[in-house]
């Protein structure tokens, strides 16, 4: 009852009967007698090894064993599902290790499962995409990807698969062959198309294997993966290529009729055929027109080249009378006798020498002209000539021959160049009549029929004016060529008259919507001096940008318009916007400098911040809102925001990076105690381990567990737990030794006082007992006990002995009068151990209790410690008194609690 007053518990092992007392020596005899913790290993060991492969009798094995090493080699033959699962089962509180190892095969069999269920799935999907019509390659690539994320996929389903693969490899081969197939007919029509001169006789060829492709494809299997657009283009290119053909084989055969014709004319012309025989000029001439236009300038150049030889044959010119030679000096500095002469106007003052010098010189420059067959040039000559009043200057007969025989000659180049020019406009008129048959585009037309107008002029030039008959059909025939393009360019003009009158609206829009947004002239120079606004009046900007931007797009949009029409526009639209864009442009520069604020509060941002998201979170917000209430130019506003982006970003990637190596850390620390863990519960499995070592492993273990840093907050409490638990694991183990230790101190030192107290009891010859030879026998056959409590005992022992040998009276009277104080003292470790006292000493107990308080209450001392409690064990045991059965009981309760408690 005073044991709060001395600050002290009683022990676990006083409240225990005194029945332990006379027990004590048979559960030593028990221990004693017990098998052998390695022979019970060893037995266990093989009895594992001999189960096999029985997974039903390794099972109940591992339920029924109790040593770990043998349980974790009994499971570790066993595969099956449902082995496995009654296993972990059984062992999820007992035997941790062998319940992960069946975990983590049941996990293993789970994976498997899956494996072989994704592998059905995956190649039941490549067995439909056989089936397929039009397989994509897409699709293919696909399923290779579902299946190298398949795991280990079995012998059988990889077989399988190989060979639907390879089926589907050959279907995209097919596929492609087609495509590239029909692909390279389409390129080669192409090219004989853009170019048909180039390809020539290869035409036939190709469009042959065009013909081909087009009966061929159709019927392939894997026409349904072709392109649709692919086989119509084909085909437009076929006849594309085939009206190329109709058109070569006519020119062939207007070439063919024209080159018979002239070997026909050759061949009479070159026989001796009377003049009446002979052919004729006019039916040559009509004949000729008669026969189809060849469309290729070079031959038709050619074959008319031939025709004009033979009709200088059937009319020859007329011989050419000689002329007086140039004299060179008569030719003025500078001038060739090629080109034309500048002859000085007339005038009545002039000298009648120079004027004939002058004639000459424009005589030799005719002669030389039409010696070459320059016909322009010697017309040029002869208006000179005409230009120097001939008549009046009287000239020589050789001189006047030479003109008259230049002027004839210039008068049959004229009249062959009309003939000429009267065949060409006739060809010129019959291209001009063709040109609506041809499937030209509006510029190619355009060009054509101003080339063709060109060419008409050019003759009139060279060949002198054509009859009026003919130049009305050649206007007519360029007039209904040209119809279409007039009939374009008028619907352009249209065009241009209907965007002129949009730009118009467009400019009437920005004039309206600068009037009730209050944005006239004047005011938007008050607002770009004073941007500033109060709220109730300030403009709605966002709806200000977005209109400016909207009329921007629409008056992009517009069509063409006239030039001078399209600058007054152009003008006009700007001086619309400028009262809008004016403050418009102030605000936006005020918007940009206050997103550049932004991205500067961004970047100045500490990453690793605790109110750094917050922060962050709130600057986007604003920026949010200043981008809703005013919209910058798209432009502009990407790359701030690509600005803002990247400096949150950054912010971001920095964090991560820590938050990264935090985790890395608390990875780290993780497998560092999950390893600690491990070993402490791997110290505690060790049967063979000292106390030593136990002790330092704990130690070292304990300190490595404070010195590792945080681990993952998920795996903290269970890690923790998991620590604890081995913690407690082994100090209830170290515990229990210690008990086992302290029982068997108790026994040995319980069974060398009851040998004194026999021998005190033979010495008083109270007990009969064995003759004193034998004493000594019996304590060498006693347990060891420690020196400390041992030594007392011995000296007591012998002296026992001792008075027995020589049957001293002396000893015997000395054990009767330490009787009362052994009771004393016995009375007094009772009182203060807490250890229940006979009723016989109950006062004199509360008196001890009392004068124990008292004192107590005057010295503040605590209760008796461990080492004064074994000096006191060791002085009573040694203090010879005649014992009871009830002292020797008082004895031993007393032992066993000091014993147990230390």
């Amino acid at each position: 009852m005073f044991d709060f007053f001395f600050k002290r518990s009683k022990p676990a092992a006083v409240a225990a009967s005194s029945k332990r007392s006379s027990q004590a020596v048979s559960q030593a005899v028990a221990k004693a007698t017990a098998p052998d913790a390695g022979a019970l290993r060893q037995r266990a060991l093989a009895q594992a090894d001999a189960l096999g492969t029985d997974e039903a009798a390794l099972a109940g094995f591992i339920a029924t064993c109790g040593i770990a090493e043998a349980r974790f080699r009994a499971a570790q033959n066993i595969h099956g599902r449902a082995a496995l699962g009654a296993v972990q089962k059984a062992m999820r509180e007992t035997d941790r290790r062998v319940a992960r190892l069946m975990q983590q095969r049941l996990e293993t069999l789970d994976r498997e499962a899956a494996s072989q269920q994704r592998a059905q799935q995956t190649l039941e999907h490549a067995q439909a995409l056989c089936a397929e019509t039009a397989l994509r390659s897409n699709q293919v690539v696909e399923l290779e990807r579902a299946w190298k994320a398949i795991e280990a996929p079995a012998g059988e389903a990889q077989a399988a698969y190989d060979a639907v693969h390879a089926r589907l490899a050959q279907r995209l081969a097919a596929q492609t062959a087609l495509q590239r197939r029909v692909l390279d007919a389409i390129a080669r029509l192409r090219a004989v198309v853009a170019d048909p001169a180039t390809h020539g006789a290869a035409i036939d060829a190709l469009a042959a294997d065009a013909d081909t492709t087009l009966v061929t494809v159709p019927q392939d299997a894997e026409l349904p993966s072709l392109p649709k657009q692919l086989l119509p283009e084909l085909a437009r290119l076929r006849k594309q290529v085939q009206h190329l053909q109709d058109a070569a084989a006519v020119a062939s055969a207007a070439i063919a009729a024209r080159e018979q014709a002239l070997q026909a004319w050759e061949a009479a012309l070159a026989n001796d055929h009377p003049p009446e025989n002979r052919p004729q000029l006019a039916s040559m001439q009509r004949d000729w027109r008669g026969l189809p236009a060849v469309a290729d300038v070079a031959q038709r150049e050619s074959l008319q080249e031939r025709f004009d030889n033979l009709v200088r044959q059937v009319v020859p010119a007329p011989p050419r009378k000689s002329t007086e030679p140039v004299d060179a000096a008569q030719l003025s500095e500078g001038q060739s006798a090629d080109a034309p002469v500048a002859v000085a106007s007339r005038h009545p003052s002039a000298d009648l020498d120079q004027r004939r010098a002058q004639l000459g010189i424009a005589l030799a420059a005719l002669q030389a002209a039409l010696d070459e067959g320059a016909l322009q040039r010697a017309m040029e000559q002869d208006r000179l000539v005409r230009t120097l009043d001939v008549d009046s200057l009287r000239l020589p007969a050789g001189q006047q021959a030479a003109l008259s025989a230049a002027r004839a000659e210039l008068g049959r180049l004229q009249g062959w160049a009309r003939w000429g020019g009267t065949v060409s406009r006739e060809e010129l008129l019959a291209a001009v009549e063709a040109l609506p048959q041809q499937a030209l585009t509006v510029t190619e037309l355009a060009k054509k029929v101003g080339s063709m107008r060109e060419r008409w002029r050019a003759l009139d030039a060279s060949a002198g004016v054509a009859p009026r008959a003919l130049w009305t059909r050649f206007d007519a025939a360029c007039t209904n060529a040209y119809a279409p393009v007039a009939a374009h360019f008028a619907v352009l003009a249209q065009e241009r008259a209907a965007n002129a009158t949009k730009a118009q609206a467009l400019l009437d829009e920005i004039g309206v919507f600068a009037l009730e947004a209050g944005m006239t002239s004047a005011e938007a120079d008050m607002d770009a001096g004073a941007p500033e606004q109060e709220a109730g009046t300030a403009p709605d900007w966002r709806a200000i940008a977005a209109f400016c931007q909207r009329m921007r797009q629409a008056w992009q949009k517009l069509g063409t318009i006239e030039r001078k029409e399209h600058k007054r526009l152009d003008a006009a639209f700007a001086q619309a916007l400028q009262p809008l864009l004016a403050p418009l442009a102030m605000q936006q520069t005020q918007a940009i400098a206050q997103r550049e604020r932004l991205i500067e509060e961004v970047s100045a941002l500490p990453p690793q911040a605790r109110e750094t998201p917050e922060r962050l979170q709130a600057l986007q917000a604003r920026w949010q809102q200043h981008a809703k209430s005013f919209p910058l130019d798209r432009q502009m506003e990407q790359t701030l925001w690509q600005r803002f982006r990247s400096a949150c970003d950054g912010v971001f990637a920095e964090r991560k990076s820590a938050g990264v190596a935090a985790d890395a850390e608390r990875n780290a620390n993780l497998q560092t105690r999950t390893a600690l863990c491990a070993a402490i519960e791997q110290l505690a499995n060790q049967e063979t381990a000292s106390e030593r070592e136990r002790a330092a492993t704990l130690r070292e273990t304990r300190g490595a567990w404070d010195a590792a840093g945080p681990v993952p907050r998920a795996a903290q409490a269970t890690l923790q737990t998991r620590f604890d638990k081995a913690i407690h694991a082994l100090e209830a183990q170290a515990a229990a030794r210690q008990r086992a230790v302290a029982h068997q101190r108790y026994v040995a030192l319980a069974s060398r006082l009851r040998l004194c107290l026999a021998a005190e009891r033979h010495l008083m010859h109270v007990v009969d007992a064995a003759p004193g030879s034998a004493w000594a026998e019996q304590w060498a056959q006693l347990p060891a006990l420690d020196a400390e409590l041992e030594q007392p005992l011995r000296i007591r022992f012998d002296a026992a002995i001792a008075a027995i040998t020589a049957d001293d009276k002396t000893y015997a009277t000395l054990l009767e009068t330490n009787q009362p104080v052994r009771d004393t003292e016995l009375l007094r470790l009772e009182v203060d151990y807490g250890i229940a006292s006979p009723a016989a000493f109950v006062r004199e107990r509360l008196a001890l209790q009392v004068a124990g308080l008292q004192s107590a209450l005057r010295s503040g001392a605590s209760g008796p410690s461990q080492a004064s409690a074994r000096l006191q064990l060791a002085r009573i045991c040694s203090l010879p008194a005649m014992a009871d059965e009830q002292a020797q009981r008082r004895l031993e309760t007393l032992t066993e609690a000091l014993l147990t408690s230390v």
